[in-house]
């Protein structure tokens, strides 16, 4: 099978495998957006961390809300949130 995503072993039979689906799908997705931006992506003011990457992505919700916090949890995330308030980045 030809990997037409890079990571996409990684995420399918690595120690990832270990997260829903529906959170390697929204990392999958967060992943292809970040790339115009050297892995960042800029997110919307006047929303909290979540919500805008909930509103940039659309679909369901309570998927991105828990995809949120899988992937920002532990010593070295997947995912990070960084800047003030009003020019906050994902990482």
């Amino acid at each position: 099978m030809s990997e037409w995503i890079k990571f996409h072993a990684e995420l399918t039979k690595g120690a990832k495998r270990g997260l829903p689906r529906a959170v390697r799908f929204v990392y999958l997705e967060l992943s292809l957006l970040s790339r115009p931006g050297s892995g960042s992506i800029d997110l919307a003011t006047g929303m909290s961390d979540c919500a805008a990457v909930s509103d940039m992505l659309g679909g369901n919700s309570r998927e991105v809300r828990e995809a949120v916090a899988l992937l920002s949890a532990g010593d070295d995330p997947m995912i990070r949130f960084e800047g003030p308030k009003d020019r906050r980045r994902l990482i």
